[in-house]
């Protein structure tokens, strides 16, 4: 059997490990080769191999990385009688997928997944790592750690969260010391981390979507009103707190006119969608956030 394995690298790599082990176990001895890092006489030794049996008269497993097709696309006119029993890999991990319209081989190309497959493909990840994933932290690595082409930085970040797990527990509890506004004062800042804990730790004890939403349109009300004060206005022109007034100012550093407009009306957007959307009010939350 001939297996053309190609595509996104983690995916590829993790079914060529798979396999490799499945086969390995069932008593076949294991070869590997890369086409970039051998001698000239690579295709004769290549070929022996796979022609020969073994001192025990096993079949054999043999894994070729290749970086173009053309070794590839040269085996199958001359050589494909001699795999026999023997399980073949072309391992082309990040080229496009090779067409290839004959039932003999087994094709697998990898893309990233999107969308709900790639939030599947970060539990099964988190699954296989013991660690207990919660919503928030879910959809925060989907769309800031996943490039088009490799998902080796997404799976970086899983990483160094399973060697310290206890950290965003952590991160939480030190939230839970926190004032009514903290979630609505990191938004100011456009702290996008404390603002992401701060709304899990609201969540998880009992705070109500509704209300978050309402008190992000309040402070995000205050700040256009104070970008709206000219330098000589009094705080009476608002009738807010000077001190209120005093932190938008500080806030609105953070801001262009634009951005804070643009915000308020996705903000406006978010109500309705938290009030009348299908969609998990917390998942229409962290997809709010995550736009600072």
């Amino acid at each position: 059997m001939i297996y053309i394995v190609s595509g996104e690298p983690y995916q590829a790599s993790q079914f060529v490990k798979e396999l490799r082990a499945q086969k390995v176990q069932e008593g076949f001895e294991y070869y590997f080769f890369d086409t970039e890092n051998t001698q000239e006489d690579f295709e004769k030794r290549f070929l022996e191999l796979l022609s020969t049996r073994s001192l025990f008269n096993k079949n054999k497993i043999i894994q070729v990385r290749v970086s173009t097709y053309e070794f590839v696309k040269k085996f199958f006119e001359e050589s494909f009688k001699k795999v026999q029993d023997n399980i073949l890999i072309f391992f082309a991990p990040g080229q496009k997928k090779i067409i290839v319209r004959d039932l003999r081989f087994t094709i697998k190309h990898f893309e990233v997944p999107k969308g709900i497959a790639l939030r599947e493909f970060i539990l099964s990840e988190f699954h296989a790592r013991n660690i207990k994933p919660s919503s928030l932290l879910v959809f925060s690595l989907t769309p800031f750690n996943v490039s088009s082409l490799d998902l080796y930085p997404l799976i970086n970040e899983i990483e160094k969260i399973s060697l310290a797990p206890n950290m965003y527990k952590e991160l939480l509890a030190i939230e839970s010391k926190r004032n009514p506004f903290n979630l609505t004062d990191a938004l100011a800042r456009k702290d996008r981390r404390r603002v992401l804990f701060t709304l899990e730790y609201d969540l998880r004890n009992g705070e109500k979507p509704f209300d978050i939403v309402s008190r992000i349109l309040w402070q995000l009300r205050v700040l256009l009103l104070v970008q709206s004060l000219k330098p000589h206005d009094s705080s009476l022109k608002l009738s807010l707190h000077p001190f209120v007034i005093q932190k938008a100012r500080q806030a609105l550093h953070f801001f262009s006119p634009r951005q804070l407009q643009k915000l308020y009306l996705k903000a406006i957007s978010l109500y309705e969608e938290v009030l009348f959307s299908s969609l998990p009010s917390d998942l229409l939350l962290s997809r709010f956030f995550w736009q600072l």
